[in-house]
């Protein structure tokens, strides 16, 4: 189990993940500060271990042809990179 703050931002079929809970309210609101960035590397490497691609950011794009096998996958991956991030996998 894994508890840490964060939020998912976006538009249409982009969104990205943040490793906070602080108020977006323009792009440096969304920019990670200090210990973060090396959270959100650790998070990104983990999906990427686990076949899930996103920007280094953790912007990601949703598609159409996606099913629940696809999100099924996306889940238990970032579960499992969550873990990672939180010193527990």
């Amino acid at each position: 189990m894994y508890k840490s703050q964060g939020q998912v931002t976006g538009a249409a079929s982009l969104f990205q993940i943040h490793l906070h809970d602080r108020p977006i309210r323009d792009y440096r609101g969304s920019v990670p500060a200090g210990e973060e960035r090396t959270r959100v590397a650790t998070l990104h490497r983990g999906l990427m271990a686990h076949g899930i691609i996103t920007a280094p950011s953790l912007m990601g794009c949703l598609s159409t042809p996606m099913g629940t096998m696809e999100i099924d996958a996306f889940v238990n991956a970032f579960t499992e990179a969550a873990l990672d991030v939180q010193g527990g996998g």
